[in-house]
């Protein structure tokens, strides 16, 4: 049986850590393990909450889940590395399931369902797809729930520590790596039986902030020669969306076109 390394970063949010740790236990086989990583907390709560599982805790320094991510990899033990972020719950199966798709890809981005009323980073097509070079960035899935060999990290480096949570560009470093991934040759898919759960636990303000984000990394990779949205694509949205009466849609159209611009734009002159 090949055995699975977790990789959970976290900064600052050990009560939704908990959860994580508690629904990934009945989930792991004999062999596999969790490598929790502590991003720059300004508490000990993190560690507290790994040591309660009896699982490992890294220490970094630095804030960013990039970094964190690329931490825990490079201190895991086994040639399979599965990343979860702290608000995302496993399902029954999923250890297993992920293993297979490794068995298949390099780099596989499993299910990712909501679970209460929100859609942010939420991945629920029923059938399997293998990406390519000319995959559509906005199709590729998410870093919420996404498992790669060893080997492919090690030759494409791993995360872009200057995207995603924690710096100035904080979405969109996942679908930088499986482009990465894909341009170095690695096969790389999203597979709907490794299920995790993601709990849409922010409200209206934190939503659309997270919205903004993502949209700042997109506006990012934009400026790297990498497509993504266009504001204009965006702003036509949000005016379908208003007309419809959909207000929040509305307001995040909006916000995706203007970090587009602003993360093309800063990234441009960094």
């Amino acid at each position: 049986m090949t055995s699975l390394s977790v990789v959970v970063p976290c900064r600052d949010r050990a009560w939704l850590l908990d959860g994580c740790l508690a629904a990934l236990q009945p989930v792991l086989r004999p062999g596999d393990e969790v490598v929790v990583v502590d991003a720059g907390s300004t508490s000990g709560a993190v560690a507290e909450a790994a040591a309660r599982a009896g699982m490992r805790c890294l220490r970094s320094d630095r804030p960013e889940a990039s970094a964190a991510r690329n931490a825990g990899w490079r201190a895991a033990t086994h040639p399979l590395i599965a990343f979860l972020d702290d608000d995302c719950r496993p399902l029954m199966g999923w250890a297993d399931a992920t293993v297979t798709a490794l068995s298949d890809l390099d780099g596989v981005c499993g299910q990712v369902r909501p679970a209460g009323e929100g859609h942010l980073s939420v991945l629920t097509d029923p059938e399997p797809r293998d990406y390519s070079i000319a995959t559509p960035v906005a199709d590729l899935g998410h870093g919420a729930n996404l498992s790669v060999r060893r080997a492919a990290l090690e030759d494409t480096g791993g995360w872009d520590e200057e995207l995603g949570p924690g710096t100035r560009w904080p979405g969109a470093e996942d679908k930088d790596l499986l482009v990465r991934l894909l341009r170095g040759g690695w096969r790389a898919g999203y597979r709907p039986q490794p299920v995790v759960e993601h709990l849409q636990w922010r409200g209206r303000g934190r939503a659309l902030r997270a919205e903004l984000g993502y949209a700042r990394g997109a506006g990012a990779l934009r400026a790297r020669g990498i497509p993504t949205g266009r504001p204009r694509d965006e702003l036509r949205t949000a005016l379908a969306d208003l007309r419809a009466g959909y207000q929040y849609g509305a307001v995040a159209g909006v916000l995706r076109a203007g970090g587009l611009v602003w993360g093309r734009a800063t990234w441009s002159r960094r």
